[in-house]
Parts: structure tokens; sequence; C-alpha cells
């Protein structure tokens, strides 16, 4: 094996010319949406032709939500959830029976339902002293969200506790109807 060594020269100094005047640069647009809405306008583009544009954008983006909301809500059913129902009746014509109070459902679905980009929450949207109404919401990440009510009147005596239990009744029933629950002997699965 040969090493061949190249002796370089020491470089030519070269004169280097004035610079032309430069042309005015605008400074960097902003990134995202409103650096688009200034470069169309920029570009020629009219106010009304702006809004059009982002109106459909929004509609696709939409679109695409709920297509990823339908697809994350598919695969979250096709898992099978165990609610394991810990509580029993002890009085009444249900004595014997069990069932799962809220925080039992919630506790279960939720680790399945972040998996695929899926929140659930309650909110009470009328609240009256002979009926009382819970709104459940299913939200992605993506930002489609579906939501329904649930309602009724509150428990017979209308003290305080009666009305937290309905509300926590009608969240129960909101979170096991709204991810098709199905009893299994001192348990219930969540699935399709």
């Amino acid at each position: 094996m040969t090493t061949d060594v190249i002796d370089l020269e020491p470089a030519k100094k070269v004169a280097l010319r004035k610079p032309r005047t430069a042309l005015p640069v605008a400074a960097a647009p902003v990134a995202g949406p409103m650096g688009n809405a200034l470069a169309f306008v920029q570009a020629g583009g009219t106010m009304d032709q702006l809004r059009d544009m982002l109106s459909l954008q929004r509609e696709w983006e939409a679109g695409e939500a709920v297509k990823a909301y339908n697809a994350a809500f598919a695969a979250f059913k096709a898992e099978a959830v165990r609610v394991v129902k810990g509580c029993q009746v002890t009085d009444g014509p249900l004595k014997g029976k069990s069932y799962a109070e809220l925080y039992d459902v919630v506790d279960a679905v939720t680790p399945a339902l972040s998996r695929h980009g899926l929140s659930a929450s309650w909110k009470v949207t009328r609240d009256e002293p002979q009926w009382i109404e819970v709104t459940c919401t299913l939200k992605h990440v993506n930002g489609h969200s579906e939501a329904a009510f649930m309602g009724g009147p509150p428990d017979a005596g209308g003290r305080p506790r009666d009305r937290d239990r309905a509300v926590s009744e009608f969240r129960g029933h909101h979170a096991s109807s709204r991810m098709s629950a199905r009893p299994d002997s001192g348990s219930f699965f969540l699935r399709r």
C-alpha cells in the first residue's frame, strides 16, 4: 500500500466584489395557519377566498376526526373489559344481588379508552327538584365527541344523598350502556 502526499499551494487571494444592494426581505412568516393565511393573501388571494379555504379545511378536519373517533371506538369495543360488581344489595326486592358502582365501571374502562385515545366525562345538565339529567360525553384526542343524556326523578325523599345517588346511578348506567355492558355472573364485560 502506498501513501501519496499532495502538497497544496497557498490559496490565492481573491478580491471580493461589493454585494449588490439587497432587496428587502420580508420576515419569515409564522408557521401554521397564520403563516399560510399570510402567504395566501400576499400571493393575491382575497379574504373571502381565504375564509372559504379555512372553512373547507375545518370541514375536512372534522370529517377526519369523526373517522378517527369511529375507528378508535370500534377498537375499544373489540376489547373485553371486565367490570367487577363489588357491591351487594342488603335489603329490598333485590337483596342478595350485586352491582357495580360508577367508580368500578370507570376504573375498568378508563385504561382501555385511553389506549385508543378516548375519554369519558359526565356532567349534570339538569338539576331540578323532580328531575335530574346527566350527560355523558365520549371524546377522542382528534377532537370529535359524542354525547348522550339520561334523566329521571331522584330517589324518593328528596334528600341531598338521594340526589347524589341518582346522579351516580345515571352516570353508571351511561358508562355501561354507552360502552355496551353485558352482565356475566358477578361481573360484566364491556364489548362489541
